[in-house]
């Protein structure tokens, strides 16, 4: 049995709904041609937000300058999560790296130089 991704699974869907407005361009123009046209609508709509729900599971960020969210998709070069759709940029902030010793070390030092610290004079 072969599993699907997310991504084969939406490609999959998206074939469905293409094969589906082929049938529909086929037929005569009339009310049944424009029922078809109706669902294929909401069936296209409701794949655009399984797709962001989708996408959010998945640990993605979504912009949010259309309803439904568009997933934004990771740029390396930009470090940045950047929205397909209107370029919306999320930049990933990097956090400060402490140079020097901390407490700890300090600590360390100070037994393994046999000298005390004096809380008076700071030395």
């Amino acid at each position: 049995m072969t599993s699907f991704g997310p991504s084969e699974w939406t490609a999959i869907c998206r074939e469905a709904v293409t094969e589906f407005k082929a049938i529909r361009d086929e037929l005569p123009q009339g009310k049944l041609r424009d029922d078809i046209t109706e669902r294929i609508k909401r069936v296209e709509s409701t794949l655009t937000r399984a797709d962001a729900e989708l996408a959010q599971k998945l640990g993605f960020y979504l912009c949010k300058c259309e309803f439904p969210a568009t997933p934004m998709l990771w740029r390396e070069g930009e470090s940045a999560h950047v929205c397909p759709k209107c370029g919306h940029r999320r930049e990933v902030h990097r956090h400060a790296v402490q140079v020097g010793m901390n407490s700890r070390d300090r600590r360390e030092a100070r037994r393994a130089s046999g000298t005390d610290f004096d809380v008076f004079t700071g030395e």
